[in-house]
């Protein structure tokens, strides 16, 4: 899967997968601006079983529910 990213503020938010986890991340400076970068890791079964481990919009959360298997409430 390739990375899914959103506008946040002035910067960029997005996920990938990374060795089995979900790996969430914010840009203040942009998709290519690492300085300030924050990261959170989440394993699959916990984002299938409770969902983003932050606030992402709903469109992302549906497409990576339907990418393991798991229809977006």
């Amino acid at each position: 899967m390739s990375d899914l990213e959103w506008p946040d503020g002035l910067g960029v938010t997005g996920v990938h997968t990374l060795e089995g986890r979900l790996l969430w991340w914010s840009r203040p400076g942009g998709p290519n601006g690492r300085f300030g970068e924050a990261a959170r890791s989440q394993s699959f079964e916990d984002f299938r079983e409770n969902g983003p481990a932050v606030s992402c919009p709903e469109d992302i959360e549906a497409t990576l529910q339907k990418a393991f298997g798991r229809e977006h409430p």
